[in-house]
């Protein structure tokens, strides 16, 4: 009898053989085993993805650990001391503090963060602060610089500073710290970080020198930023005045001393305004607070009324003043300005509570020479007073490792922000709690994000924190997002960069570029495959079909 044709040519039998017949039972088996073993696998990997992805949208968690009290000394008339900072070791398990102001000179005190004792205190004079008007110190770092009554400033290193120990090093009854818990030995802590690791952990004060002497008034606010050469320092002075000098080391290779040589230049802030300003033509400039840019490339000064300046400082003898701008609206007080992680964007706290993000981005319409302008990226709005109005913001204080940042106002209220999304991650209630009694003037992120700490008054409140994922977002991942020097908001996706990089998670550019990829491919692989079958079926020779 004879066989069908085939499309390969090839005659085909009608009784299948039985070991073909096993054949295809076996295959079948096979085939049928390896779909569903495939199914499994893509849903098994669906549910691994899911499970790692939920604890990006997971929110961030603040609970009260403990409150202390703190030896601060007399308020001024704005009811907090003259001079105050805030900081804490690596792990978190321990705090400073440090106040100073009229009659007493100050001092600081180190307080374990797990039970609120206090384990070490040194007078404003040990550390060389003795008649400080304003300190700064450098979120996460130990880099300080301190102004003085007599207008001199100086720039060191106030802090703690953590040397670990091994088992064999530990000192008698060590052994038995619980973990987060220190206790004070000698002229330092002995800590067992919530690791599990031991530390010594030393009080760092350390303010040498005469310092720069170019100003000769009280000294109302100051910065520094740490450069390859080394620290570039900015002063206010009552009088409107403003010291730009950056200071730098070098070792006599012939001697082996230590030459140290300052430079800078001083501005005259308090002149009459340029024309175009916040404040209008011709209006006096009255600074009170002064920012440099981690680059120490740009200064920027910021008066009580909201009118602000920036100035090119990358010649730090000769600083230009670049552009006037308003850092809130007119009418309003400015009563903070904070850093951002990285240096590179600085926020504005003002009297209505609004909070409001500014950097600098180059820009086709700008006036300035350098090309760039300062824009009011982001916008926080105020949380309500107890009487439904605003509260006023009363501290700012920045994550020293990412873009969070914290933010107290008159209501004693305290909010955990996040720079790049624009997101309110946590908040912790207002007065009347018992963690809180007034406004908080202190605020600090602890290096490793595990606490939030507050100084409202003469207390010290400790949260335990749980950041989280807060750059992480539907609107970081699908909406356009205002990126630091960005010129305007855009979709965009950027993992990996440099310590202070903001990382950008927007997954649009993805999504677009995996269907351009698809669709150029199929451009070249859909005709090639048709072109393909055509030629198999209708021009390609009965013995090579079959094979």
């Amino acid at each position: 009898m004879q066989s069908r044709p085939t499309f390969t040519g090839r005659s085909r039998r009608r009784q299948t053989r039985r070991w073909v017949r096993a054949g295809d039972g076996v295959a079948r088996a096979l085939i049928t085993l390896g779909g569903i073993g495939t199914i499994v696998a893509v849903l098994l990997v669906a549910v691994f993805l899911f499970s790692v992805a939920i604890p990006l949208f997971r929110p961030a968690s603040v609970a009260l650990e403990q409150s202390a009290t703190v030896s601060l000394p007399d308020l001024d008339g704005a009811a907090r001391p003259a001079v105050a900072a805030l900081g804490a070791d690596e792990s978190g398990a321990i705090a400073w503090v440090f106040g100073a102001g009229a009659p007493e000179p100050g001092r600081v005190e180190v307080i374990g963060l797990a039970d609120g004792k206090t384990l070490l205190e040194r007078s404003a004079a040990d550390c060389g602060l003795e008649g400080v008007t304003a300190l700064r110190v450098l979120p996460g770092r130990l880099r300080a610089v301190a102004g003085f009554a007599d207008g001199s400033v100086r720039v060191g290193r106030l802090g703690l500073e953590s040397t670990f120990l091994s088992a064999a090093d530990l000192p008698a009854g060590a052994a038995l710290l619980r973990q987060g818990e220190a206790r004070g030995q000698d002229d330092h802590v002995v800590v067992r970080a919530p690791g599990g690791q031991y530390a010594t952990v030393r009080l760092v004060a350390e303010f040498p020198g005469a310092g720069s002497a170019a100003l000769d008034s009280r000294i109302i606010d100051v910065d520094v930023t740490e450069l390859s050469s080394g620290p570039l320092l900015a002063a206010l002075d009552d009088e409107g005045r403003v010291r730009v000098e950056a200071t730098s080391s070098r070792r006599n290779l012939l001697t082996d001393e230590l030459v140290t040589t300052a430079v800078g230049a001083t501005i005259d802030a308090g002149a009459a305004d340029a024309p175009g300003t916040a404040a209008g033509e011709g209006a006096r400039f009255a600074p009170r607070f002064v920012r440099v840019s981690e680059l120490g490339d740009q200064l920027f000064l910021l008066a009580a009324d909201g009118a602000a300046r920036r100035y090119e400082i990358r010649d730090v003898e000769a600083p230009v003043l670049m552009e006037s701008f308003a850092a809130a609206p007119t009418g309003t007080a400015v009563t903070d300005a904070e850093h951002m992680f990285g240096g590179g964007s600085f926020a504005v706290a003002d009297a209505a509570g609004t909070v409001r993000l500014f950097f600098t981005t180059r820009a086709t319409d700008a006036a300035a020479a350098d090309g760039l302008r300062t824009v009011g990226a982001k916008l926080f709005a105020p949380t309500p007073g107890a009487a439904g109005g605003p509260a006023a913001v009363t501290a700012l204080a920045a994550s020293p490792r990412s873009r969070l940042f914290v933010v107290a106002d008159a209501a004693g209220g305290i909010r955990l922000l996040q720079a790049t999304t624009g997101a309110t991650a946590a908040a912790v209630a207002g007065k009347g709690t018992d963690a809180v009694a007034g406004a908080a003037r202190q605020l600090l992120i602890t290096p490793r994000e595990n606490r939030l700490l507050a100084v409202d008054g003469n207390r010290l409140t400790v949260w335990g924190l749980d950041a989280g994922y807060q750059e992480v977002s539907l609107g970081s991942l699908f909406g356009r997002i205002w990126y630091e020097k960005y010129p305007e908001p855009v979709h965009a996706w950027e993992t990996t960069g440099h310590e202070a990089f903001e990382p950008k998670f927007g997954l649009v550019p993805l999504i677009f570029g995996t269907i351009k990829a698809t669709l150029y491919s199929m451009l070249v692989a859909a005709p090639v495959a048709i072109l393909a079958a055509i030629y198999a079926s209708q021009f390609m020779h009965a013995r090579w079909k079959a094979r």
